[in-house]
């Protein structure tokens, strides 16, 4: 099981013939060392708020994979310009199968199945 803290996040819609939803992870790197980079993770199977580890006011997204994506609940959108740009190239090529949800008061109330 992989565990993820994104610097920013923000919360992927996808239709189509499997449709769900996905985090779209971004984190910041530096000038020197590290260039920024960015995650789709496998599909969000549940979400729960609560204090995790050192974090507080964070999201845990469970993915399809196992994966735990903790997500700070004062990042939603703040992805850095060159993760959005790729995040924006996605959302063209995927031909409106793709779109960023708004950000939400409370994202453990959302239904995570698509019908």
């Amino acid at each position: 099981m992989m565990t993820y803290i994104p610097d920013g996040w923000v919360v992927v819609k996808l239709s189509g013939t499997d449709p769900h939803y996905k985090i779209f992870g971004s984190w910041r790197g530096n000038w020197f060392t590290e260039p920024d980079r960015w995650k789709f993770n496998s599909g969000i199977v549940k979400c729960s708020y609560g204090p995790w580890n050192e974090m507080s006011e964070a999201y845990k997204f469970d993915g399809y994979s196992g994966s735990i994506y903790y997500c700070n609940k004062s990042s939603y959108g703040n992805l850095g310009l060159y993760n959005q740009s790729m995040l924006n190239n996605f959302i063209v090529k995927s031909d409106n199968l793709m779109e960023v949800l708004n950000d939400r008061d409370d994202w453990t109330t959302m239904d995570w199945i698509i019908k």
